[in-house]
């Protein structure tokens, strides 16, 4: 429902979205958590304005949607030793991001594990943020569309939580994972070019 017309959704403005949630919190926390997560990390995705992998990923979506094969999108930043803080890109330069994505022909390999990710053992696709250099993380950001399967990626161990069971939390873990271009979302080079500020 909240996805744009143009991409095959109904075009509900995302401020509605909070609404929704809220109303089906009433009934259960954790299904309106997967809900919410889910656009989270389409959110993202949209935000790197690459509409030809929006319309690939949201395409799976909307299929999905209508065969009533559910297909998730989850948004994974934290890392075990970074926590929330990869969210921030003041905090980026106090921490050592743990998941890098090393350029190479044709794409990007992409190293290290992700945590505390919502809905990743369920989800079709993942949305990552990284990393192509440690030291300066938030100059050298990038956003990938991972599909579940891709080869070097695999999920780890699932957290047992106290509530909001209906919504995991994984962990992604990333082993020499070969990103192919055309699922790059945006990284450092592509920011720069459209002006976007690295902090």
């Amino acid at each position: 429902a909240w996805l744009p017309l143009a991409l095959g959704g109904a075009g509900l403005s995302m401020l509605s979205l909070y609404s929704f949630l809220e109303e089906v919190s009433t009934v259960c926390v954790g299904i309106a958590n997967v809900v919410g997560v889910h656009y989270l990390g389409v959110s993202t995705l949209c935000a790197t304005w690459n509409t030809r992998l929006m319309r690939r990923v949201l395409a799976e979506v909307v299929a999905g949607e209508r065969s009533g094969e559910p297909c998730l999108v989850s948004l994974a930043i934290t890392e075990p030793s970074a926590g929330t803080d990869m969210e921030e890109t003041e905090l980026l330069e106090r921490i050592r991001p743990g998941t890098v994505a090393e350029r190479v022909a044709g794409g990007y390999r992409v190293n290290g594990r992700k945590v505390f990710i919502s809905n990743g053992h369920v989800s079709t696709w993942h949305v990552v943020v990284c990393c192509e250099d440690r030291a300066r993380a938030a100059e050298t950001g990038v956003v990938l569309a991972i599909p579940s399967g891709t080869p070097g990626f695999s999920l780890g161990a699932l957290e047992r939580k106290m509530g909001q069971k209906a919504c995991v939390a994984s962990e992604l873990v990333f082993e020499q994972c070969h990103v192919a271009d055309d699922l790059v979302g945006i990284d450092a080079r592509q920011a720069a070019s459209l002006g976007v500020p690295a902090r």
